[in-house]
């Protein structure tokens, strides 16, 4: 199984989000296919927060909207052991990028900004014949810098529901075609 594993500060806004819409988005996609086992995992995490806490509540809203199902999110703390399961690291900033990967060194090859990531898929071979891991691999060599405003999710914990609203329309803009190019679609 494929493992895409979303970080973000707090795990209670973004990275939940972008799991459960990534999630919404792999089901809807393969709903005509009855498969006995999920092909692709979908996980988030926060690099700095406490196990437990619930989903921001405007997040949760937010993810309703667009399809997710925030039913029962709480954070996790982001840990090497949870690292070392992830396929693909998709974070919401540059700076939990390079945290990520400075906790974690073997997660170099592997950890995207979401933004980053999406902005890749088009130059990247469909899924449809490889192995998932290996066109992670191939990203990585064609990985080019982006600038850390234009490749950042802002973070809208505590802030109004206009912008969380906006940061919701951001991540499904992300996920969707994310979504289709891991399915080889």
């Amino acid at each position: 199984m494929f493992t895409v594993l979303f970080l973000c500060t707090g795990n209670i806004c973004r990275s939940p989000l972008a799991q459960q819409l990534l999630t919404a988005r792999l089901t809807a996609l393969t709903a005509e296919v009855a498969t006995a086992e999920p092909l692709i995992a979908v996980q988030s995490a926060g690099l700095h927060t406490a196990t437990g806490v619930p989903m921001d509540a405007q997040a949760a809203s937010e993810s309703s909207r667009h399809g997710g199902d925030p039913t029962g999110s709480a954070s996790r703390v982001f840990t090497p052991r949870l690292a070392r399961t992830a396929d693909l690291v998709l974070t919401m900033t540059v700076a939990h990028q390079l945290d990520a990967v400075q906790r974690v060194p073997a997660l170099l090859g592997r950890t995207y900004t979401l933004r980053q990531f999406e902005r890749m898929l088009p130059a990247l071979p469909s899924s449809g014949d490889t192995r998932l891991t290996d066109l992670v691999a191939l990203a990585a060599k064609q990985r080019r810098t982006g600038h850390p405003e234009s490749d950042s999710v802002p973070d809208p914990f505590r802030r109004s529901p206009e912008i969380h609203a906006s940061v919701a329309d951001l991540i499904d803009a992300n996920v969707t075609p994310l979504a289709t190019w891991l399915l080889g679609r």
